[in-house]
This record gives C-alpha cells, sequence and structure tokens, in this order.
C-alpha cells in the first residue's frame, strides 16, 4: 500500500509559488527603473547646475585646463583662461576671460533636433586660434555633414580680438547674435 503522504511520484500540481516568484522579481525590476531614472536626473542636474558638479565635469574634458573657473555650465560661468588642445593634435584654442549668461537647456519640437542650449550672452576678452603645421600635403576633407542634434542660440555673442594664423592683424570688436 502507498501512504497518501507520499508525493515523490506524482509531478507538483501547483506552480502558483514560481508564478509569485517571477511576479515578484518583475514587481522589483518596474519599481527599480523609476528610482534609477530618478537618479540619473539628480545626478544630471548636481553636474550642470552647481559649481562642484561644473567642476567635477569640465575636469574630465580631455585637452581642456581652466583658470579661476566660477559659476555653473547652466547659469553664469566666467573662467579667466580656457586652454583646449583638440585631441590628436597640436592644435590648440585659447580663450581669455570667457563669460557666459544665462544658459539654459530648452525643449525643441524639430524631429532633427533633441534639444536647444540658449545663452542671454557669450563674450571672450581674445580668443587665439593656433594650428599645428600638418604632416600630410593633401588638402583637408570637409566633414559630411554639419548636422548636430542640439541647436544652439546666442543671443549676444561678442569677441573683443581673435589671433588666428592667415590674419596679418587680428579681427577686432566683434558682436552679433549666433544661431546653430
Amino acid at each position: 500500500m502507498s501512504d497518501p503522504r507520499d508525493d515523490s511520484s506524482s509531478p507538483p500540481t501547483d506552480a502558483r509559488p514560481r508564478r509569485r516568484r517571477r511576479g515578484r522579481g518583475l514587481l522589483w525590476v518596474l519599481l527599480a527603473i523609476p528610482v534609477l531614472l530618478g537618479l540619473v536626473a539628480l545626478a544630471l542636474t548636481w553636474a550642470l547646475k552647481t559649481e562642484g558638479g561644473t567642476a567635477y565635469v569640465l575636469a574630465k574634458v580631455p585637452g581642456l585646463s581652466l583658470q579661476n573657473a566660477r559659476g555653473r555650465l547652466l547659469g553664469d560661468f566666467d573662467v579667466d583662461r580656457a586652454e583646449l588642445v583638440l585631441p590628436g593634435t597640436e592644435d590648440r584654442i585659447v580663450l581669455e576671460q570667457l563669460q557666459w549668461r544665462n544658459v539654459r537647456l530648452v525643449w525643441n519640437r524639430s524631429p532633427l533636433l533633441w534639444g536647444e542650449v540658449r545663452a542671454d550672452r557669450l563674450a571672450v576678452a581674445r580668443l587665439w586660434v593656433q594650428v599645428a603645421p600638418s604632416a600630410s600635403t593633401e588638402p583637408a576633407k570637409p566633414p559630411l555633414s554639419l548636422l548636430s542634434p542640439v541647436a544652439i542660440t546666442i543671443a549676444d555673442l561678442e569677441i573683443g580680438e581673435v589671433f588666428a594664423p592667415g590674419l596679418a592683424q587680428p579681427l577686432r570688436g566683434l558682436r552679433g547674435s549666433a544661431s546653430l
């Protein structure tokens, strides 16, 4: 005779505990997604809207060195001297007394754009463009496309002096607006 309590020969008929475990795992994943998105939004806000976050982000840009930087990436920012050595070259761009005012991100409804960076004012006292001589004899090729997913609009753009190769005299007193 067989013992009615002996279930070793019959397959389990109740799959509910397994479904519950799977359901709980799915619930935890669905709860974790908004939490992770919130943490990413918080980190981006810290990086773009605080002086500490701005200093951290700018320190991570390869080839960029700043002297006496103050302010935030989104908002107002001032730096006495910014120098960018372009990666893989000896070419450099030097900006003295760079400042921008009221930089902000704006949603753009264009299907080609993700958004727009707007600034009320961008000013540079002196801009140096230094291009190292090229070892190649063939002319530089133009880019295939200049399309960018982010538009840039500057209401008031001012550059005191521009020093660049090929200019006998520096360009002085440039002023206008820009929309890229």
